[in-house]
């Protein structure tokens, strides 16, 4: 009777002694940045965004910048969106910027950390990717001249401006990596000052700042996302101020999808915002302020369409109201782009 659990011993003595374990699961792993570390540039781009190799926890990853002299140079507006993970700068002038960044990954929780640096310096070493616009005071729609050089030898490069990375133009650099171009900077681009950038496919990036004085409409936007999962769909919200404009009696509204249901347990905000209420088929958030080039968010919202047959696609869109209460005074309301996201029941 012995002799079974001898052989079964044995077998299992034979596992062990050959089983090895598989490799072990990657946290999320830092891919690129921009600006990238060891970047030399004349100004800071209005945002720095970190890249990594799979999706973040929005909760718990961060990202904190410090100036020359130790300062905050980040705006604390800090948001992930999928393996995305980005803050908007202040400027705090030449010197070098410290970027230390963690990284939660969204599925197995695993903590990365790091830390590098770029400089911002008016004047560039020689052969580094440079960029100057004319006149360096502009109004929206006005056509301002873009001088760079220092990026790849004939090949394209693209010019874009504001919080946004609105696209300003595409060009050809000559044979030493220069080039001259002529672009109208956007109606819409707001008041304050704005980064133009001109970035190349070998990540040669170089920035440049223009003072817009009066500035195009809207100066906030709203960036609406769903996603649909079995039985539910998730939604997203963000408030952008691009300007310099410093907005209070901020107001953002969700319209509920028709059919739908809310699930209270899915609401969320940042902090400093109070919690949400149902009115009249609209999530409503209220927030004191959206200070000049931040993001206010993510606000986010579930919807039960369970009850809903077939595979319809729904539609809804969110809207933001705001105030300028120093002179010049005015009231404001922008709108995001329709929503459009296929129901995916069970």
């Amino acid at each position: 009777m012995r002799k079974p659990a001898i052989g079964l011993a044995l077998l299992l003595i034979l596992a062990v002694g050959t089983w090895r374990p598989g490799p072990a699961r990657a946290h999320a792993q830092f891919q690129e940045a921009t600006p990238g570390p060891g970047s030399v540039l004349t100004t800071p781009p209005p945002r720095l965004q970190l890249l990594f190799d799979e999706e973040l926890d929005g909760d718990k990853s961060q990202v904190r910048v410090l100036g020359p002299a130790g300062q905050r140079a980040d705006r604390g507006d800090a948001q992930v969106d999928g393996r995305r993970l980005w803050v908007s700068l202040f400027d705090r002038g030449p010197g070098v910027y410290q970027v230390r960044w963690k990284a939660i990954a969204a599925d197995d929780k695993g903590e990365t950390r790091g830390d590098f640096s770029f400089t911002i310096q008016p004047q560039l070493p020689t052969g580094a990717p440079q960029l100057a616009v004319s006149p360096p005071q502009a109004n929206n729609g006005q056509t301002v001249t873009l001088a760079g050089s220092g990026f790849t030898p004939n090949a394209g490069v693209v010019l874009s401006v504001g919080d946004g990375d609105e696209l300003l133009s595409l060009t050809q650099t000559d044979g030493s990596g220069r080039f001259s171009q002529q672009a109208a900077l956007p109606d819409t681009l707001p008041y304050g000052r704005q980064v133009v950038q001109a970035a190349d496919a070998a990540d040669h990036l170089a920035t440049a700042p223009v003072w817009v004085p009066t500035g195009g409409w809207p100066v906030a936007v709203v960036r609406l996302s769903g996603d649909p999962q079995p039985d539910e769909i998730d939604y997203t919200i963000r408030v952008e101020n691009r300007s310099n404009y410093f907005l209070r009696n901020v107001v953002v509204r969700a319209d509920v999808p028709a059919g739908t249901r809310v699930l209270l347990e899915g609401l969320g905000q940042p902090d400093g915002v109070d919690s949400p209420t149902l009115d009249a088929g609209q999530i409503v958030w209220k927030a004191k302020a959206l200070p000049a080039h931040t993001i206010l968010g993510p606000f986010t919202f579930n919807v039960l369409t369970s009850g809903l047959s077939g595979r319809p696609e729904l539609t809804t869109t969110a809207t933001v109201d705001f105030a300028h209460t120093a002179a010049p005074q005015f009231r404001g309301q922008a709108q995001s782009a329709e929503a459009r996201v296929q129901v995916s029941n069970r």
